[in-house]
């Protein structure tokens, strides 16, 4: 039995090219140098820091829900049925976010810079950190326990950030520097209540709570105007 020529070899991987070419299909050489260049990538600190973020924004996410239910739990459990009209406008996505405060990061638990919403309007924000304190209050482990709020802090250098703004709120709801800069379009598109609304947090039970829901739902049912 004769044996193949030396360029035997060569030939074969010339053919095989030829063949994957004209298909679009890469040769196990070429597949090897691909995923030799996607595993080097994982290292690469372009990836790395994407990674990073990705990271960071699902965590800011999971803390908003967290944020947003144990507000809500507070309105349904503590005399603020009235507030549940708010929150029915609300969702997680609205809420301010936060970041890791760096000038306490040796202290247990972590804090958490607020992120300040620029949409938001000093009323709203009392209104909402207050449900927070409330939590608190009501929580043996609000700092300790791992389902529990995690600890916001206020600072006065935060960063500030638009924000996600909910549609059909309030008028002070929305802070109003933010509004005189937004365009005509996405002003109208918030379709704003031409009224005010109640921040007040004291808590009320039985027939005199839902005289007064009975009494919001009326008059935001009639003040519906857009401010323009």
């Amino acid at each position: 039995m004769s044996s193949p020529p030396a360029n035997y070899l060569d030939s074969a991987d010339k053919d095989i090219d030829a063949v994957v070419e004209g298909s679009g299909i890469s040769t196990s050489a070429a597949l090897c140098q691909d995923l030799r260049k996607s595993t080097g990538s994982m290292g690469n600190p372009t990836n790395i820091e994407h990674n990073r973020k990705s990271t960071t924004t699902r965590a800011q996410r999971a803390r908003k829900k967290s944020l947003f239910q144990a507000r809500r739990a507070v309105v349904l459990s503590v005399g603020l049925d009235r507030h549940k009209i708010l929150f029915d406008q609300l969702a997680a996505l609205n809420m301010s976010g936060d970041e890791t405060d760096h000038d306490t990061w040796h202290e247990s638990p972590v804090k958490y810079r607020i992120i300040e919403s620029h949409w938001q309007s000093e009323d709203l924000k009392t209104f909402m950190r207050s449900l927070d304190e409330m939590y608190c209050n009501n929580q043996s482990q609000c700092t300790t326990d791992a389902n529990s709020l995690h600890t916001r802090i206020a600072r006065v250098n935060a960063r500030v950030e638009d924000g996600h703004a909910p549609r059909g709120l309030w008028r002070n709801c929305y802070n109003a520097d933010w509004l005189r800069k937004l365009p005509s379009y996405k002003k109208h598109a918030l379709k704003i209540k031409n009224a005010d609304y109640d921040f007040d947090l004291t808590p009320l039970f039985d027939e005199l709570e839902d005289a007064i829901m009975q009494e919001q739902e009326h008059r935001s049912a009639d003040e519906v105007e857009e401010v323009l």
